[in-house]
C-alpha cells in the first residue's frame, strides 16, 4: 500500500497516477482513506480527484443509457 501511495503522489505520468488512484479506492486498507483524506485537503489534488471520478461517473451513465438500464 505505501507504494501505490507514492505513485499516486509522485509518478510523473498522469495515467499511471490515476490508475493507482483507482486501485486505493478499491482496497479497504485505513492508508488509502487517509490517502484520499489528505488529498482533498489539497486544492490541486483534490481538483483532480473531482475531474477523474465525474468522467467516471459520466462514463457508467452512458453505459447505463446504452444498455437501457
Amino acid at each position: 500500500m505505501p507504494k501505490l501511495i507514492e505513485i499516486a503522489q509522485n509518478n510523473r505520468n498522469p495515467a499511471v497516477r490515476k490508475q493507482a488512484m483507482f486501485w486505493l479506492g478499491q482496497s479497504n486498507d485505513p492508508r488509502a482513506l487517509q490517502f484520499f483524506e489528505k488529498c482533498c485537503r489539497s486544492e490541486a489534488l483534490a481538483q483532480y480527484i473531482f475531474e477523474m471520478y465525474s468522467r467516471i461517473s459520466l462514463r457508467i451513465a452512458i453505459f447505463h443509457n446504452d444498455c437501457g438500464l
